[in-house]
């Protein structure tokens, strides 16, 4: 703090609080006083000087802003992209996982009761449906908006569907 004060002191300026700075006879427009005055000689070619060292200046500093907008643009749509693929609620990987021995063939049919599909906004497509079929048959879904042919796997988990007592 010393070597500040001396260098100042060299300089010609006040070395001692801010708030101890002598004021000036001068004052801005709304009536405060400057607190420092430090006379210059340099005249305007040396304001330009500053003007256009001030200028270049500003370049680094806008790249670095530029660098760091686009940083956190990255980290905002990496979380949005870790976010959507893992929703909360979602079944543990473990329980997704397919199995590695022979999966147990179905032998009895495919019988669905009171069936009702419904989209995210609450509409309902599909709405008390029953039916019944073997998992050798193939079935075509026929709606008012076109034919939509779904081929069911030949496969299924023993656990998936129980056939139901009749």
């Amino acid at each position: 703090m010393e070597q500040t004060r001396a260098f100042l002191s060299q300089l010609g300026l006040p070395t001692g609080d801010a708030y101890d700075l002598p004021s000036s006879p001068h004052t801005f427009p709304d009536g405060a006083h400057y607190r420092i005055e430090i006379p210059s000689v340099e005249g305007p070619r040396a304001l330009v000087a500053v003007l256009a060292a001030y200028k270049d200046l500003a370049s680094p500093w806008k790249e670095l802003l530029d660098w760091y907008q686009q940083k956190e643009d990255a980290r905002v749509k990496y979380d949005q992209l870790i976010e959507q693929f893992d929703p909360p609620g979602m079944l543990p990987e473990t329980l997704q996982a397919i199995p590695g021995e022979e999966v147990e063939h179905l032998g009895a049919p495919v019988i669905a009761s009171n069936l009702a599909y419904e989209d995210e906004s609450g509409v309902r497509f599909v709405d008390g449906v029953s039916f019944q079929f073997n998992v050798s048959e193939h079935i075509v879904l026929v709606g008012a908006a076109a034919p939509v042919s779904m081929r069911w796997p030949s496969c299924w988990r023993a656990c998936c569907c129980q056939p139901q007592e009749r």
